[in-house]
C-alpha cells in the first residue's frame, strides 16, 4: 500500500491537472462593436475637424440603416448607438478604427436645418490579454505543478 505522502502527492497532481484541463477554451480576440455617435456640430467643425458645405450630407440621402443609426444615437442618453453585429451596421458608413476624417468615419449631416456630427467607429477588436494570460501562463503553471507533484509521488513510491 502506498504511503500517505505518495497518495497526497498523486492527489495534488490530479487536482492541478484537473484544474488546467477544466479551464474553458477561450477566444483570444476581443469582440468588435460598431458605434455611431451623433451630436450637433459646433463652429463649423465636427469632432474638432472643419468641414465645408459640400461635405454636408442631407439626412434624406443616408441609407435607411444609416438613418436608423442616426435616429437611435440622437435618442440615446449618451448620444451613442452601439451594435455588435456587422450585419446591423449601415453599409454606406465607414466605421473607422484608428484614422478618422470628414467623409471617412465622420460625417456632417443636415437634419431639420441643423448640422450634426455623425461619427462611426469600430470599437474593440485586437487581443484579449486576460485570455492570453490564462492560455499561456495559468494553464501551463497548473500543469507544471501537477507534473512535478506527480513525479515526486512516483519518486517516493519507487523509494518505498
Amino acid at each position: 500500500m502506498p504511503s500517505r505522502r505518495v497518495l497526497t502527492l498523486v492527489a495534488v497532481a490530479v487536482v492541478f491537472f484537473a484544474g488546467a484541463a477544466a479551464m474553458p477554451i477561450v477566444d483570444t480576440s476581443r469582440d468588435i462593436d460598431y458605434a455611431v455617435e451623433v451630436h450637433p456640430a459646433t463652429g463649423g467643425t465636427v469632432d474638432g475637424l472643419s468641414y465645408s458645405e459640400s461635405d454636408v450630407v442631407p439626412y434624406e440621402y443616408l441609407s435607411p440603416a444609416a438613418q436608423r443609426a442616426f435616429d437611435r444615437a440622437r435618442a440615446a442618453s449618451n448620444d451613442t448607438y452601439v451594435v455588435d453585429d456587422e450585419n446591423q451596421t449601415a453599409p454606406d458608413l465607414h466605421y473607422a478604427t484608428d484614422h478618422i476624417d470628414v467623409g471617412y468615419g465622420l460625417y456632417p449631416v443636415r437634419y431639420e436645418g441643423e448640422v450634426y456630427s455623425l461619427r462611426a467607429d469600430q470599437v474593440g477588436g485586437g487581443i484579449d490579454v486576460g485570455a492570453l494570460i490564462q492560455l499561456y501562463l495559468v494553464r501551463p503553471v497548473l500543469a507544471a505543478f501537477g507534473l512535478v507533484s506527480g513525479l515526486f509521488g512516483a519518486y517516493y513510491f519507487v523509494r518505498e
